[in-house]
């Protein structure tokens, strides 16, 4: 009775009762179950030997290895491209009764009988892919590891919708966090990229694709190729490509991230040192936060390097291309240099590194200067657009690094009235920072002008500083002087606004408006032809204080004709995941809404070109479009 499986010796075995006249006189007496039922034993060594593999270490046959390592690999690839059913192993154990003689009733049976069986059996027990209904191996591509800058990523793949682990679960060691950036993981990897193209195309409402007829549109299985490499964000890419290609405008809501199913996004298992799992998170917001946090706390925000990974320069020459071998790993070996650069010592910068991947997917990795806390830093981008951002502003911390002291000489020491002045009626901005926001600025403007290329080699970077310093300081000294005078202006008419009680909404939308014009950085972001209009502005706030004392309830009803389109842009500036093209245009209708107050407040000191309601309503309608 109770028979089962001894993986020890490869088996089945029954326990043994011998009973005497109703008396007991042995029991749990282990028997060979094969004497007894053969058939059942040989069914046995099928299920729990040949296909759950559990047998003896080292007993298995040749054979029965390379076929265990078959049903497993198509177990996974069921489990990857997540097919309705996973493969059962059913399958297996059917396939096996077919083929296997009837003698083969334990281990020790299977093994005489290959030794003397004929070619022909030991060809029909040595399964194939094609034997079983098994995805195609070229249906995807589904990588174990990604190794980058010398960190082992594990990748592991579940099927599961009602597992925390479900998808795709990439486990990273902590110093592996700013690598990450290498890889475009909202593109996943390429087995798993059609799935999430299904999802989003499902989500485009029927009224985008109206023109176009249900035969031309795309599958989901053609699009990868039509995408080619992930430089920039999937979405970015796939709304280009159905506007492009189809003329389909995919509204900005259509593929809300908490709307998306959790194994279309990219689970992130970061681990300690002792390999113990110490945050979890699909949300690449909640991982950057976390990173910047493990930065803060570690190292005076320098995370440890591993000791592979470090070089002690960066050469182009040396960039190795991402390569797969056997759909298993996806490998860059390039590593940046640990310590933060002082001047340009870590050789020419590709533009680009091109990396081959499965079929018509593949990798690019674009190296930058990156600025991380006052530090620069050589880092990879998978996005284009995020490396283009991050190496401009590493460039610029780069040459403030170099110009060390005469940084602060090109526009020479604040104004030591005007710093009084700000103390008590600007705070929302610094005036010890304003003459460096205005050096920065100049080196945006002479150094990085946005037609020209951004340095990507120590020759161009220093060949520029030494023929352009006379114009940076030129620039700079501008700059500090239209700065400095809004300062001094915005500073009168705080000054101006403690001194008379306005009426509430008079003083509280003069205030929102001085700080919207004088932020943070304002010196450092605005260009020279933006500030030159600073002093007509404020000079029309000074008028319309000087009107709102004598006539409180005018200034209200003026108030309400410019609050309406300013409420819009303010919640239309607030609108999650703005283009840079629409970012543009939408500081195209800020600065109309300015242009209005000053029609509106002081209509004698006259605008530009005309400004209107309608034609603010134009401008957010090409926000829109953008």
């Amino acid at each position: 009775h109770s028979p089962f499986w001894d993986e020890r010796v490869g088996t089945a075995r029954a326990l043994e009762r011998v009973v005497l006249h109703g008396l007991v006189i042995a029991d749990g007496r282990r028997r060979d179950f094969s004497r007894i039922q053969p058939e059942m034993a040989r069914e046995m060594l099928v299920r729990h030997g040949l296909v759950g593999g559990a047998l003896p270490p080292g007993g298995a046959p040749p054979l029965v290895r390379a076929n265990l390592a078959l049903f497993e690999s198509i177990r996974d690839r069921h489990r990857k491209l997540r097919e309705a059913e996973d493969m059962d192993d059913e399958t297996f154990v059917s396939l096996y009764l077919e083929r296997l003689p009837e003698s083969c009733v334990n281990l020790a049976a299977l093994r005489q009988c290959l030794n003397r069986a004929p070619k022909s059996l030991v060809e029909s027990l040595t399964f194939r892919r094609e034997d079983f209904a098994a995805p195609d191996e070229e249906a995807g591509d589904f990588p174990a590891l990604l190794r980058l800058d010398g960190h082992v990523l594990r990748l592991a793949y579940r099927n599961d919708p009602d597992a925390e682990d479900d998808g795709i679960t990439c486990s990273l060691p902590l110093d592996a966090l700013p690598s990450l950036r290498r890889w475009p993981h909202d593109w996943l990897v390429p087995g798993a990229l059609p799935q999430k193209l299904a999802w989003m195309l499902s989500r485009i409402p029927r009224a985008a694709w109206r023109g176009v007829a249900v035969a031309t549109r795309p599958a989901p299985e053609e699009l990868p190729a039509l995408l080619g490499a992930p430089d920039r964000p999937l979405d970015q890419a796939l709304r280009a490509l159905l506007r492009e290609r189809w003329g389909v405008e995919v509204p900005d809501n259509a593929w809300d991230p908490a709307a998306m199913p959790p194994h279309l996004r990219v689970r992130f298992r970061v681990l300690d040192d002792d390999h113990r799992e110490c945050f979890t998170t699909r949300d690449p917001a909640e991982l950057a936060a976390f990173e910047r946090e493990f930065r803060r706390l570690f190292a005076a925000g320098k995370p440890p390097q591993r000791e592979s990974a470090k070089v002690a320069k960066f050469e182009s020459s040396k960039v190795d291309t991402l390569e797969l071998s056997n759909s298993q790993t996806l490998e860059l070996r390039v590593a940046a240099p640990p310590e933060p650069l002082r001047d340009w010592t870590c050789g020419p910068l590709p533009e680009v590194v091109e990396a081959p991947g499965a079929g018509d997917w593949s990798l690019r990795n674009i190296p930058a200067l990156t600025d991380e806390d006052g530090e620069v830093h050589l880092r990879w981008y998978a996005d284009r657009a995020e490396a283009a951002a991050a190496h401009r502003d590493g460039v610029r911390r780069l040459y403030e690094i170099v110009l060390g002291r005469d940084l602060a000489r090109l526009v020479g020491p604040p104004r030591k009235v005007l710093m009084a002045e700000l103390s008590s009626a600007c705070a929302t901005v610094s005036a010890k920072d304003c003459a460096k926001d205005a050096a920065l600025a100049a080196i945006d403007a002479v150094l990085l002008p946005p037609n020209e290329p951004l340095p990507r080699d120590a020759e161009t970077f220093h060949a520029r500083l030494r023929e352009r310093r006379g114009a940076l300081g030129a620039a700079a000294r501008e700059q500090y002087a239209l700065a400095d005078g809004a300062l001094a202006l915005a500073a009168a008419r705080r000054a101006a606004l403690d001194e008379w009680p306005y009426p509430e909404e008079t003083d509280s939308d003069i205030r929102e408006q001085l700080d919207w014009l004088l932020f943070p950085g304002f010196a450092r972001l605005l260009p020279p032809e933006r500030l030159r209009h600073y002093g007509r502005y404020l000079e029309a706030l000074r008028l319309r204080l000087e009107r709102a004392r004598q006539d409180p309830a005018r200034d209200r009803e003026r108030l309400a004709l410019v609050r309406a389109p300013w409420e819009r842009y303010l919640a239309e500036s607030a609108r999650f995941g703005a283009t840079p093209a629409r970012t543009a245009a939408l500081a195209a209708v800020r600065w109309a809404i300015e242009e209005y107050r000053v029609s509106v407040f002081a209509q004698e000191l006259r605008t530009p070109e005309p400004v209107s309601p309608q034609r603010i309503d134009r401008l957010f309608a090409a926000a829109d479009r953008a």
